[in-house]
This record gives structure tokens, sequence and C-alpha cells, in this order.
């Protein structure tokens, strides 16, 4: 995989509003570099193009756009954690991440290459058998399948909001299920964040919900 054109990297910075724009322009800088040669070897053990700092840029610059509060933001299904690296040193908020992952070799990752200030605020468990170390977070990221949203909405302070991931994988295979499931979330608040331009990068649609 070859380092990302000055084109596309401009193409994804114009979504971005004058407010973060600057931020992530040298968080990008700074992370192409460290994705391309000083941690190499950890991300191909997994999903580069997830992991890509512009994937992070065009998966989740939605998100961070919609983070407009102090606070702390749990990541349920964190993988090696780089999304909440992405939207803790991006968001003009200040933001404690949280996460919850099943694969220990991940949580390690974490804990000592990715986001290591914060390792006591990792866990290796798999939803949904998890006591999460805090009662309420501001910001919730769901990321594995079969979560109960109703109670994870439980967690949320008033005025916080829960981002729920679709995997296109996951979508394929429920089929009429996903639907219906599609439905009621909608008919409960659920908002369809919209894409950044690139498709090119995993099928994933983002709903949002703000708890009131």
């Amino acid at each position: 995989m070859e380092p990302p054109s000055k084109e596309k990297i401009e193409a994804c910075l114009e979504n971005f509003s004058s407010d973060t724009r600057a931020t992530v322009e040298s968080w990008l800088a700074k992370n192409i570099k460290f994705f391309y040669n000083e941690k190499r070897s950890l991300f191909t053990k997994y999903q580069d193009q997830e992991l890509h700092p512009l994937a992070m840029c065009e998966l989740y610059g939605t998100v961070l756009d919609k983070i407009d509060r102090d606070g702390t933001i749990l990541d349920l299904g964190c993988g090696v954690g780089y999304v909440l690296k992405f939207l803790t040193e991006t968001s003009p908020f200040r933001l404690e991440p949280f996460g919850i992952e099943k694969e220990l070799e991940k949580v390690e990752a974490v804990k000592t290459e990715i986001l290591p200030v914060f390792k006591k605020n990792f866990e290796q468990c798999t939803y949904p058998s998890c006591k999460l170390s805090k009662k309420e977070f501001d910001f919730i990221i769901v990321s594995v399948e079969g979560a109960d949203l109703p109670a994870l909405e439980s967690r949320i302070r008033p005025g916080g909001k829960i981002f729920y991931n679709e995997f296109g994988d996951v979508k394929h295979k429920l089929g009429d299920a996903f639907t219906t499931k599609l439905t009621e979330m909608k008919a409960s608040g659920y908002e369809q964040l919209p894409r950044l331009q690139r498709t090119d990068f995993p099928d994933r649609t983002i709903y949002m919900k703000k708890i009131l």
C-alpha cells in the first residue's frame, strides 16, 4: 500500500470545518508517517485499510463533528484503539477514552503503543459479559454485533450521544432482520451520518442518537 497522494488528503480535508481542519491536517501528517514507518509491523497484523489514517478521517470525520463537549468516550469493540486515538487527538474538546475489546493482543497494543497514557481505561472481555469500569459516559461508539442499544443508551449522560457502526458484511448476513432493526432504530431517534467522499474503504455506515 502506497502513502496517499496530496490530492487525496486535500479532498478529505475539504469536508472539515475551519475549526477542525488544521488539527486534522496536522494529525494526518504525523500519523501517516506513524502508519508507514514507526509502527508498520503493528498495523500489518490487522486490517490495513480500516487502520489507515485517511480511513479514520473519512469514516469518523462526521463523528468528530458531532462531539460537542468535554467528557468520556467509550468504544465498544475498540480493536487497537485507533478510532479513539483519532477522536481524542483531533477533537477541540477534552476526551478521556475507554475501550472494550475481546482480543487480548489488540488490547495490549492499545495499552503499549496506541494510547499508553490511558492504558488503565482499556480492558479485554467479550460483550455483553463486560463489567464496565464507569457507570456513565458522554459518548459511546458501538462496534460490535448484537449490541443491546437501549441498555447502552442508559449508560449515556443527558445530552450525550451514541454512535452505531453498521458493517456491510453484517447487513448482508442479517438481511430482512437488519432492515427491521434499522427501522426500529430510526423510529427511536437514530439518524444516519453522511459518509465522506471516498468509497474504497470498508463498507460502513454510522448512525447517531442524542440522549435527552
